[in-house]
């Protein structure tokens, strides 16, 4: 790798998690989005954890997600700013795949014809969770370590019979992608667990950072996507102020968590582009474009300029 810094040392700890969340399922999305975050118990518990539990208590007490979808009440508003700047403390990587969805049924090679009794659809989204899961995971880790999987509460978890698959598939896929074996890996749904939403918040760091990337890809025309480095493409659409500020957030390397984008499309000979990078974004200077608008009209918080929560 030319710069090396553009990726953590996750090999220190003994203990690893791996957050996931899934977006652009819904029919008008053209792209499919898989987010994963992959931290050390020290990124995760050093500071993180107390700073997300005060923004739990100045700004989330009823026990709301953080979520993109859900951007639009007011004290999540609130609580994005502190979590952003939280979250970018942490000793990890996001990354977050982008498949364009003429590629949708493609499983990169990998089968599971034994598997029946799963629908098509969900074992091929639940073989490339598997796959680019393993693939960021086994390149980062050492032996002797421990793994925690953590997924939203997804299709591909969706009842007691799919997570046997999904059990099935990931420990499969790792051991074919993964040159060395895990001293203990377990996966489990984020939403489970009782540990004053902890896995909940970590699955959201994932689920906003794809929630953006969803909208953000979508209002880009296909011909207008570079397949070069070094380009810039302009977004002419009016992007929403939570997609704008979180791809901001994505885009900047400041603090020890990095971000990774796999942006993955059809060639025309029946095989695929992968392009991976650090995305950058530029926001035009509002006295010197007529492209600048203020917030939604539904943003109720400015998170620039708010104080960070007490205590």
């Amino acid at each position: 790798m030319k710069d090396p810094a553009l990726l953590p040392n996750l090999r220190y700890d003994d203990h690893l998690v791996l957050a996931a969340d899934y977006s652009g399922d819904h029919q008008s999305s053209e792209y499919q989005i898989l987010t994963f975050l992959l931290a050390d118990r020290p990124g995760v518990l050093k500071s993180w954890d107390i700073v997300r539990r005060e923004i739990r208590r100045d700004f989330l007490s009823d026990g709301r997600r953080h979520a993109f979808k859900k951007l639009r009440d007011a004290q999540r508003q609130k609580a994005l700013g502190p979590f952003l700047r939280a979250s970018a403390e942490i000793n990890g990587v996001v990354f977050c795949v982008v498949i364009d969805k003429n590629l949708a049924n493609s499983t990169f090679g990998y089968e599971f014809p034994d598997v029946t009794d799963v629908r098509p659809a969900v074992l091929a989204k639940l073989i490339r969770v598997a796959f680019f899961g393993s693939v960021l995971t086994a390149g980062m880790a050492r032996p002797g370590q421990t793994l925690k999987w953590l997924t939203d509460n997804d299709e591909i978890v969706g009842n007691a019979k799919v997570q046997q698959v999904a059990g099935l598939v990931i420990s499969s896929l790792f051991r074919r992608l993964c040159p060395f074996e895990f001293r203990d890996a377990s996966i489990g749904i984020a939403g489970d667990f009782d540990d004053d939403y902890r896995a909940e918040d970590l699955c959201s760091i994932p689920d906003l950072v794809g929630g953006a990337m969803s909208d953000m890809i979508n209002a880009m025309p296909k011909y207008a996507i570079p397949k070069t480095a070094g380009l810039y493409t302009p977004v002419l659409t009016h992007q929403s102020t939570k997609a704008t500020i979180l791809a901001a957030w994505f885009a900047c390397l400041n603090g020890p968590l990095k971000k990774l984008l796999c942006l993955i499309r059809p060639d025309t000979n029946d095989g695929f582009y992968v392009s991976l990078g650090t995305p950058e974004v530029d926001f035009c200077d509002m006295h010197s474009s007529h492209l600048w608008l203020p917030p939604d009209p539904g943003w109720k918080w400015n998170w620039r300029t708010e104080s960070r929560p007490s205590g």
